[in-house]
């Protein structure tokens, strides 16, 4: 799960969102996701995201789901 920074709003009211691709560059480094929120699917750059804390269970879980998609 991340937050979806907004400029013109306050922290509070940034909205969730999930991660569904990574989409690595020629160099093999990620700088845009496709992410699902309540409006649909976008493509957001990674700066504008801040990831939430995940227990060690979803974070195991996490890493293993980006490796399967050879992220």
């Amino acid at each position: 799960m991340v937050l979806i920074k907004e400029d013109h709003l306050p922290p509070g009211q940034w909205r969730l969102g999930q991660i569904l691709q990574v989409h690595p560059g020629a160099d093999e480094v990620v700088r845009v996701v496709t992410k699902k929120c309540a409006t649909g699917e976008v493509k957001r750059v990674i700066n504008k995201l801040c990831l939430l804390p995940l227990s060690s269970d979803q974070t195991t879980q996490y890493r293993h789901w980006i490796n399967k998609r050879h992220l």
